[in-house]
């Protein structure tokens, strides 16, 4: 598991710790290394909200951006990327 790995090779080296989004655990897609603040994806965090909570994609993605993605809780708040597939 992705958030396993980040708290195994980085968590010793923040002073406030790694902040990690609750329940969206498989939209992570990493960490940055200059910020040490964990990376997700917002196409992802959107599929678990239509999946898990049963919302509509509408619903699900008016829930993320205002609840998730523009929430500020401190230095570590998580990053949220549009990740892009290009197939």
């Amino acid at each position: 598991m992705m958030r396993d790995k980040i708290i195994e090779l980085y968590g010793d080296h923040t002073d406030e710790g790694l902040l990690f989004a609750d329940g969206l655990d498989d939209a992570i897609v990493g960490i940055c290394p200059n910020t040490l603040r964990v990376v997700y994806s917002r196409t992802k965090v959107i599929d678990i909200f239509i999946k898990d909570d049963e919302m509509d994609e509408f619903d699900a993605i008016e829930h993320a951006e205002y609840n998730t993605f523009s929430a500020y809780v401190g230095e570590q708040t998580p990053i949220f990327i549009d990740d892009f597939d290009y197939d």
